[in-house]
């Protein structure tokens, strides 16, 4: 027989207040906030997990998870990855080749740029010694160097592009290195420091058998006293129409070099095949004597 008897609630004792719950529902203690909760179910500490993930910033406040992770995609770690370049030329600078596009340079698809912003010439270096090439690669571009104005001494950039260059000679063995000089800016207190790096960077150009494209006339103006400011975006960055003229520049020695390899390659081949591998009549390829001429003449 059915017995119609109400279940009778569940009670807690507590320190200061007993509590009567509902099996299932839960009820807050304003002692110690604890809470019930429903038999094998997990807990888990929102707080926690916030407090885990939140950051400190700068201005003593807590960072929430969704700023954290848009300030990480914002700056890629620097951990050391691999590159593969796989293309004949090579052009690797700052953030004032930002605008470059490869095909401006090349219509064939055979160029590969690379913009590291902010970085300084031992930046570089740790790019170049973290890439993977083939034997394609003929021409390597830096544009490089400006960010290390910035610091207190820039006597550490002669050991820093000697550096920067034994390793792109040890990456890239069959590749010609070029340099272009760091271009101008609207500071004169700037332009003095970047004048000490580009006599630097010609001294290691010069003693390395570098080549050094100097680019720094077409920027200032005609009486070499300020920047011409049409082809800047700001003080220091150039905007798209100092960009053009800066591929002008690297597509004519890009392109200079790359005829004179296909000239001197067939060259080569030909005298090879020609010359070295038939024998040749000499005598036959001979101009007449001078005594010949004359009695020639005379007749």
């Amino acid at each position: 027989m059915k017995s119609n008897a109400k279940p009778q609630p569940t009670t807690t004792k507590n320190s200061s207040k007993t509590l009567v719950c509902r099996e299932g529902k839960k009820v807050d203690n304003p002692q110690n906030k604890t809470t019930t909760t429903k038999p094998n179910e997990p807990h888990i500490d929102i707080n926690r997990n916030q407090r885990s993930e939140s950051t400190i910033s700068t201005d003593n406040r807590f960072i929430t998870p969704s700023e954290n992770n848009r300030k990480h995609m914002e700056y890629p770690s620097m951990e050391p990855h691999h590159h593969i370049i796989n293309k004949r030329n090579v052009v690797i600078g700052s953030s004032i080749i930002k605008y470059i596009i490869p095909r401006r340079l090349d219509s064939a698809g055979s160029t590969f740029t690379k913009t590291l912003r902010g970085a300084k010439i031992r930046d570089v270096s740790h790019y170049i010694n973290n890439s993977t090439y083939n034997d394609n690669v003929l021409n390597v571009v830096f544009l490089v160097g400006s960010n290390d104005s910035s610091l207190r001494s820039v006597e550490h950039c002669r050991q820093d592009y000697i550096q920067l260059i034994q390793d792109t000679r040890a990456i890239f063995p069959n590749a010609k290195i070029k340099f272009i000089t760091l271009l101008p800016r609207d500071s004169v207190a700037e332009n003095g420091k970047l004048n000490i790096i580009n006599r630097i960077l010609k001294d290691v150009t010069n003693l390395y058998s570098c080549e050094l494209i100097d680019v720094r006339e077409k920027f200032y103006d005609y009486n070499r006293r300020c920047i011409k400011k049409g082809l800047y975006e700001d003080p220091v960055h150039i905007n798209v129409y100092g960009t053009a003229i800066l591929v002008r520049v690297i597509k004519c020695h890009i392109s200079l070099w790359s005829k004179l390899d296909e000239t001197s390659n067939y060259l080569q081949t030909r005298l090879k095949s020609n010359y070295l591998n038939e024998p040749r009549d000499i005598s036959a390829h001979d101009t007449p004597h001078r005594s010949t001429r004359e009695n020639t003449f005379k007749r």
